[in-house]
């Protein structure tokens, strides 16, 4: 596994006796860019891989951040509207809820429209990966545990 990321100039990453990081690297490199974190798990005479692509830590947590903040923004700002309701006043903090709720929602749809921007990147990861197993039994979906 140090062969393929030292010997490409496409791909960084981080090569641990059980975990595998695998990321785009150059100027290929966007925010968007996805990553392939892959558990080695010995077991019998072989291993047994879990792969798992993700957005790269800094932006999942802009993501988590940035929907969680928008989401609490809209609850308080509706309680508070309804608040100023009740009691007579003009309940003008209603108004910043569905803003804080359309934002939000654009936030998710971001994460979407990253998805398919990092598709490409994403096939190449895998082929990396699966270029490197190359000649090693694979299965595609793991076994039941009894």
């Amino acid at each position: 596994m140090h062969a393929l990321i030292e010997g490409s100039e496409r791909l960084r990453g981080l090569a641990l006796e059980e975990r595998v990081e695998l990321g785009i690297d150059g100027k290929e490199n966007h925010f968007y860019s996805p990553q392939l974190v892959v558990r080695v798990r010995p077991e019998g005479d072989g291993a047994f891989l879990e792969a798992r692509f993700g957005p790269d830590p800094y932006v999942w947590a802009f993501y988590v951040m940035g929907s969680g903040g928008l989401t609490v923004l809209t609850f308080f700002a509706s309680m508070f509207g309804v608040g100023q309701w009740m009691v007579g006043q003009t309940p003008t903090a209603l108004f910043v809820a569905p803003a804080a709720a359309t934002l939000a929602g654009l936030v998710y749809g971001a994460s979407y429209v990253g998805q398919g921007l990092g598709q490409d990147q994403m096939y190449f990861l895998r082929h990396s990966l699966e270029h490197t197993l190359d000649g090693v039994e694979l299965e595609d979906e793991p076994k039941a545990s009894t």
